[in-house]
């Protein structure tokens, strides 16, 4: 499971951490995405394609691994991360990781509101013909 779980791990860090750090966000990313799909089976919501627990909880790790690990000397226009001297990237990205998500939520609920409705809200059907059908 660490390869399809390093992926959505590593790629918020990709240009801003070194090699070593990537590959410790791929380590910690299988175990932390592993959870996350028992987190499913705890709490019982659908979700056939572990994107929670992969994209969700990896993508969450990597902006958290990045505003820690992230280093000057891979991208000399970027900041550094807590490790290395800037504190207020860690806040940065924890602020990013809550923004997401709120927003994931919001559109997922808006989404899910309109088409139990089915459309009803944008079009209207005609209950009788118009005579020409």
């Amino acid at each position: 499971m660490p390869g399809p779980a390093g992926r959505p791990s590593a790629s918020p860090a990709a240009g801003f951490v070194g090699p070593l750090s990537a590959a410790l966000i791929g380590l910690a990313a299988g175990v932390v995405c592993y959870y996350g799909i028992l987190a499913k089976n705890r709490f019982g919501y659908d979700d056939r394609l572990d994107v929670v627990g992969i994209h969700g909880a990896g993508g969450v790790l990597g902006l958290i691994a990045t505003g820690l690990l992230a280093t000057k000397l891979v991208n000399p226009g970027a900041a550094n991360g807590l490790f290395f001297g800037n504190p207020s990237q860690l806040g940065i990205q924890c602020l990013a990781v809550f923004v997401t998500i709120g927003y994931a939520f919001g559109a997922a609920f808006y989404s899910s509101r309109s088409s139990i409705n089915g459309w009803a809200c944008v079009c209207r059907i005609r209950t009788k013909s118009p005579g020409w059908i």
